[in-house]
């Protein structure tokens, strides 16, 4: 019985770790991406800047 406990304990905790990790990777990727935007959304006011 107490295995049993032991062992549910273990699967919450691995699917507690899971979500983590997941919730972890969708915030780095929108970070990235938005990371990104800023980056193109300056080269192109730069080359607007060089154009005028």
């Amino acid at each position: 019985m107490a295995l049993l406990v032991q062992q549910t304990r273990w699967q919450m905790l691995s699917l507690d770790v899971m979500l983590i990790l997941i919730l972890m990777w969708h915030f780095l990727r929108c970070l990235l991406l938005s990371f990104l935007f800023l980056m193109i959304f300056v080269k192109l006011l730069l080359l607007i800047q060089i154009w005028e």
